[in-house]
């Protein structure tokens, strides 16, 4: 009798209804809201840099709409980029790097309204996290780091953030599904959530029911309803340790830059397969130069994980020490190889030296001999700013002449004519465009 008492428990207790049932929403989150907001921020701009009421990425009518709204309610509108969660009382605070808009000092304000000085310590663009050292007198409130892998689509979340400058709001929803953005950003899955992001919440925390961050909210997909996306903890976690330790996120490197096989190229290379990544280019010197590999190489698993997709790669790389011995299948010159190789560490940007060309408010560097040039930094209101060029920008084309260094550049740069359209090829985030610059001088 006891052994079917026993089966009936756990068969009922592993049913779709019982879970359903636990997954219930609590009758309040207000327990689960408390905890928290002590240790979510508003990230402010610095007195002396407002311009604009901390809307400016809003446009002319939200601007107009939300000056009403404030004076509505009796207020006047702050100058809120977005938000910051802190996770380490002695001020270590995580936000997101899009928000910054390339600041090195920002205010932070708490939900008691205490304002504190906060330095920028580190960004990571492709994560689109940073983190802030907070100035205060003594101890903050700070949030625990939960695990992200435990999230399950249908989990119940919280989001807290300073939408359009109301500081500590709370939206509650559930973890839609676990995105992959195969174009590039942030490494593995980030978490889509109906929760309600808008524009000031960004760079707060997504909650679960237990008051564990398990996300850093991002901005809410554009011209979409209930889609919101969050950076896993578990990759907040690393970005935060190695910007703590070493001022910049240090990720395993192979020297490549490299393409998804297409069925086209698959033919054209004679491949068996559709699935690999396809060098394009090898950096001399680095691991994969240095382990024979060349122009045309497909590589077709790093460590026993398929590569069909630059995200692919880059999830293996975030999580393999530099100096670390991997294995790298491979095709090439008509046969299936194995080899192994000795990861190296991405070089840090370059440091300590002007560019060489700083022109109609962009300023561009050298990313490799044969790559183009980066944009790393574009002056507001300048004719590239103009043209949306941001930070990180890769300059593949001047007016359909190709760039792979900086003389090409300053070539192609020199005869250009004030009011002359140029014709740029951009690729972000792996992913190329076309935009129109129109100089001033």
């Amino acid at each position: 009798m006891r052994s079917i008492a026993t089966a009936v428990f756990i068969l009922v207790m592993t049913s779709p209804v019982f879970a359903a049932e636990r997954a219930q929403p609590p009758a309040s989150f207000a327990p689960v809201a408390d905890a928290v907001k002590a240790a979510v921020f508003s990230v402010v701009l610095p007195s002396e840099d407002a311009d604009d009421g901390g809307f400016g990425t809003e446009g002319p009518a939200a601007r107009d709409l939300l000056q009403q709204l404030f004076e509505a309610l009796g207020g006047v509108p702050n100058r809120t980029l977005g938000a910051a969660v802190m996770l380490d009382p002695g001020g270590i605070a995580v936000t997101g790097a899009r928000i910054l808009q390339g600041l090195t000092e920002v205010e932070v304000v708490a939900v008691d309204g205490a304002r504190y000085r906060a330095t920028v310590l580190g960004r990571d663009d492709r994560s689109d996290i940073a983190v802030l050292r907070v100035i205060a007198p003594g101890p903050l409130p700070a949030a625990r780091l939960g695990d992200s892998d435990e999230m399950r689509v249908g989990d119940w979340v919280l989001a807290v953030g300073s939408p359009y400058g109301f500081e500590a709001s709370v939206s509650a929803g559930i973890v839609s599904s676990r995105t992959r953005i195969a174009a590039g950003g942030a490494y593995g899955d980030l978490l889509q959530t109906d929760a309600a992001i808008n524009p000031g919440s960004a760079g707060g925390p997504l909650v679960n029911a237990r008051g564990e961050v398990v996300g850093l909210s991002s901005t809410a997909a554009p011209r979409e309803v209930g889609v919101g996306f969050a950076a896993p903890s578990n990759l907040v976690r690393r970005v935060v340790d190695d910007i703590v330790a070493h001022g910049r996120v240090v990720r395993g490197w192979l020297g490549i830059a490299a393409q998804p096989l297409t069925a086209e190229l698959g033919d054209a290379f004679r491949v068996p397969f559709a699935r690999g990544l396809l060098l394009a280019d090898v950096t001399p010197g680095g691991p994969a130069a240095t382990a024979g590999l060349t122009r045309g190489t497909i590589l077709v698993a790093l460590e026993r994980r398929s590569l069909g997709t630059l995200t692919d790669l880059e999830d293996v790389l975030a999580v393999i020490l530099p100096g670390r011995l991997v294995t790298l299948d491979l095709w090439r010159n008509g046969r299936q190889e194995t080899i192994r190789l000795a990861l190296g560490q991405e070089p840090a940007p370059a440091a300590g030296r002007e560019p060489t060309r700083v022109v109609w408010g962009l300023a561009v560097d050298t990313v490799t001999p044969e790559t183009g040039v980066v944009v790393t930094s574009v002056r507001p209101g300048s004719p590239a700013a103009n043209a949306g060029l941001r930070r990180g920008d890769l300059v593949r084309e001047f007016d359909r002449r190709i760039i792979r260094n900086l003389a090409d550049f300053d070539e192609a740069s020199a005869g250009v004519e004030p009011g002359q359209s140029i014709t740029l090829l951009v690729q972000r985030n792996r992913a190329p465009s076309y935009v129109v610059l129109v100089p001033d001088r």
